[in-house]
């Protein structure tokens, strides 16, 4: 009896050692990018991400490690993509404004979503989902003392704008989804210049695309669709531009 508990406890000792000494790619990487071992640092939290691939903080610390290696394009996805899964994290916008200032690119960073969808973004989906949930059950509620009490307008009225609160909760957090979830935008990886046509045959005149440069997604065939903002498609290999997925 005395020997097997004395196996056991060597056991969990042995378990609760390696626990303690463990440090996992994220934390490695976080003690690498004090020191200023970016690459080291980047290939750590790359490491990470392969487990934890909706991970914001791991995204931009990657970009971070990137920037620093003057890897402007790869650091603009990388923030991006962090923006894509946490519009709220800091230094953000001030970080791809300066990516965007060091890769040359003639205009400032610009949200991919209107100013009010930002605001109410840096909320997280789980959060509108507890929004959700409060106001599922007030309408409810509401409703339910509606039809048994004697106060029926002010229950109306209270049910009503309850109700709009819901919807407007709606809304807000299948948008959030949707902006997490969908791919509308990629990033140019590689220069890209006229000998690259749109859909209607003609040249994209005059204008050399910079690796960094955001475009939105038209359509992704063999090849994917962009739009530059003049209205027409263009076409370029998948190996020019990144997604961000």
């Amino acid at each position: 009896m005395y020997k097997l508990l004395e196996k056991y406890t060597l056991l969990l000792f042995a378990v609760f050692f390696f626990s303690a000494s463990y440090a996992s790619p994220f934390d490695e990487g976080l003690k690498a990018y004090a020191q200023k071992d970016w690459s080291k640092a980047e290939n750590l939290f790359r490491q990470h991400l392969i487990s934890h691939q909706k991970d914001a903080n791991a995204y931009f610390n990657v970009g971070s490690c990137l920037f620093q290696q003057e890897n402007y394009a790869e650091a603009i996805w990388n923030f991006e993509k962090a923006f894509k899964l946490d519009p709220s994290a800091p230094d953000l916008q001030l970080l791809l404004d300066k990516s965007y200032q060091k890769a040359g690119l003639s205009s400032s960073w610009t949200p991919p979503v209107s100013y009010f969808k930002l605001k109410l973004f840096r909320f997280p989906g789980q959060t509108w989902s507890v929004v959700l949930l409060v106001f599922s059950l007030l309408t409810g509620t509401l409703l339910f003392s509606y039809f048994a009490s004697g106060r029926k307008k002010l229950l109306l009225g209270l049910s009503v704008f309850s109700f709009m609160l819901w919807l407007f909760s709606c809304y807000i957090f299948y948008s959030r989804e949707s902006f997490e979830n969908t791919v509308t935008h990629a990033i140019v990886s590689s220069p890209v210049d006229m000998a690259y046509v749109s859909a209607t045959g003609n040249a994209l005149q005059d204008k050399k695309l910079k690796p960094g440069e955001r475009l939105e997604i038209v359509e992704v065939k063999e090849r994917v669709g962009l739009s530059y903002g003049h209205g027409e498609t263009f076409w370029l290999d998948k190996s020019k531009v990144r997604l961000i997925e």
